[in-house]
């Protein structure tokens, strides 16, 4: 996905990154300047450093609270990708920050939750056609693409039952900014602001 970036190096920062291990490894095989992104620091964050550091390279993790907004929607500017693997209740908020900060996106959603808490099924009960999950994807899947990206879904090779990730690398809008401007409005009536 990388490899073929025009940009070298890629900065990219992996929102909820747990345990750091996915921005360990991408930085350590050269794929880009990562940080990560976490609201605690976990213990093998220290080990994960050091590991880089012995190696020459710096293993950025951070503790901190993202809290997207409204008004804060650009706070990942300067980075080319952000990363939500597994990034739980900040999945629904992914697209819409990368394209308030113009990054691409890469984003693997697991726990269901939509903008203010869980995701609750928007069909009635008798007349579900899908799974919960997929149902979730979907409207993932709408809100990037409500967002001007062309939602590209695959299906990782990897031990989980939650493998289903989308990238988002391309416009679907081409120029059209006052298109996005309206698709982005639209995105209000699944955010609902409080006051």
């Amino acid at each position: 996905l990388w490899k073929n970036s025009s940009k070298n190096p890629i900065k990219f920062a992996d929102i909820g990154c747990g345990n750091g291990l996915l921005v360990y490894i991408l930085t350590q095989e050269g794929f880009g300047q990562g940080v990560g992104f976490d609201l605690r620091e976990r213990k093998i964050w220290d080990t994960l450093r050091n590991l880089g550091k012995n190696s020459g390279t710096s293993i950025d993790l951070r503790t901190a609270t993202i809290l997207p907004d409204e008004d804060n929607l650009s706070q990942f500017n300067g980075f080319d990708w952000l990363i939500g693997n597994h990034s739980d209740e900040l999945t629904p908020w992914l697209p819409l920050l990368a394209r308030k900060s113009s990054a691409k996106l890469f984003l693997l959603p697991c726990c269901l939750f939509d903008f203010y808490g869980k995701y609750q099924r928007r069909a009635v009960k008798s007349t579900f056609t899908k799974s919960a999950y997929r149902e979730y994807l979907d409207y993932v899947c709408n809100i990037g693409e409500n967002c001007g990206f062309e939602m590209e879904e695959d299906r990782l090779k990897i031990p989980s039952t939650k493998r289903i990730c989308f990238v988002a690398r391309h416009d679907n809008l081409g120029n059209e900014k006052t298109k996005l401007k309206s698709e982005l409005s639209q995105l209000n009536s699944y955010m609902k602001f409080p006051n």
